[in-house]
């Protein structure tokens, strides 16, 4: 991890995961499509969305954090 990264979390929810560490909102978006893209079938990856991320600066599980919307 580099200087100015910070956590990037899978869900906006209390139990969310870290899934990886990225310095802007668009690197996040790319570590989650990333992230997916290893977990999902090809036919329902097909169908996710990327969503927008939100820089936090307190979460229930890393702070700051990146978290989807």
């Amino acid at each position: 991890m580099t200087q100015n990264q910070i956590a990037v979390l899978d869900d906006s929810t209390k139990t969310a995961y870290v899934i990886g560490f990225a310095s802007t909102a668009e690197q996040a978006a790319d570590i989650f499509m990333a992230y997916f893209k290893d977990r999902m079938n090809a036919e329902d990856f097909a169908e996710l969305k990327c969503p927008q991320f939100a820089y936090r600066m307190s979460t229930s599980v890393a702070s700051p954090a990146f978290e989807p919307l």
